[in-house]
């Protein structure tokens, strides 16, 4: 019987055995109430050539964005079968991975055409950050996204043609007028309730390695696991990766917070192994 005591959370997916970042970033607290002068970490965007975008494509042209950008985390590559991922739940603001926050420094503009067919022009940073690390993580937005992340917003009728550029802001000032979507300034992870999450390991069927398994799960805002959001990603054995579904149905957590206010979140998690 093994027993799983704790999550941490990276992006809008707990990762376990995650170091928490955060301390000194500008955009992000650890504590409630969030102070009014604290503001999440900005996405904006703008109609490249100057001219009015509409405000609620523009709007959701940021939110996508936000949501589909993997900012820079060493834990994400180490996920077994993350790629696989068909499914995760958007909490209301867009979370940071928690092995890295944002600084004043990270601020960058990039460019983009949108085209109303086939797939949009690579974004390209026009103005960056200084950060390789942060910079390279701007350019697969449009390519590729984060696993199971929302579509693009479909590009709005009535356009002067089949084609929109766009200007993206990251941090800094919002330019005038621009529509913004910020990160949450406040988060927490999900967390297993000590002692409640137990894996039975089936008799192993060969082989000198203790099964593996990775498995995606959603915990809702009262702390129980979603009937049916039970992925496995990566497994080496299908009898233990059925435990791990068994073990997690039983267990209980205290869900994930947002902005001070508990939401339901994606868990992603191995077990076993080593």
């Amino acid at each position: 019987m093994m027993n799983y005591p704790r999550l941490l959370l990276a992006a809008a997916l707990t990762f376990a055995s995650v170091p928490a970042a955060g301390q000194g970033s500008p955009f992000r607290v650890d504590r409630c109430p969030v102070a009014e002068d604290v503001r999440g970490y900005p996405v904006w965007v703008k109609a490249g050539d100057g001219t009015a975008l509409d405000s609620a494509y523009a709007h959701a042209l940021a939110d996508a964005v936000a949501r589909r950008w993997e900012p820079p985390s060493r834990r994400r590559g180490s996920i077994p079968g993350l790629s696989r991922l068909r499914s995760r739940i958007l909490p209301p603001e867009p979370r940071w991975p928690e092995d890295w926050s944002p600084e004043a420094r990270h601020v960058a503009r990039a460019e983009v055409t949108l085209r109303r067919t086939g797939r949009p022009a690579l974004l390209r940073v026009v103005q960056p950050s200084g950060d390789r690390a942060f910079d390279r993580s701007l350019e697969p937005i449009f390519r590729d996204g984060a696993p199971a992340s929302p579509d693009l917003p479909a590009l709005l009728a009535g356009l002067a043609g089949d084609s929109l550029r766009v200007t993206i802001g990251f941090g800094g000032a919002p330019e005038a007028g621009a529509p913004v979507v910020r990160f949450a300034v406040h988060q927490e992870p999900v967390r297993v309730v000590p002692g409640s999450l137990n894996v039975s390991r089936p008799a192993q069927s060969g082989g000198d390695r203790p099964p593996a398994a990775t498995v995606k799960y959603d915990v809702d805002p009262a702390g129980r696991v979603i009937p049916g959001s039970v992925e496995v990603l990566d497994s080496s054995d299908r009898a233990f990766a059925a435990a791990v579904r068994d073990g997690l149905m039983r267990a209980r957590f205290t869900p994930a917070q947002s902005n001070c206010r508990p939401v339901s979140l994606s868990v992603v998690q191995t077990f076993g192994g080593r």
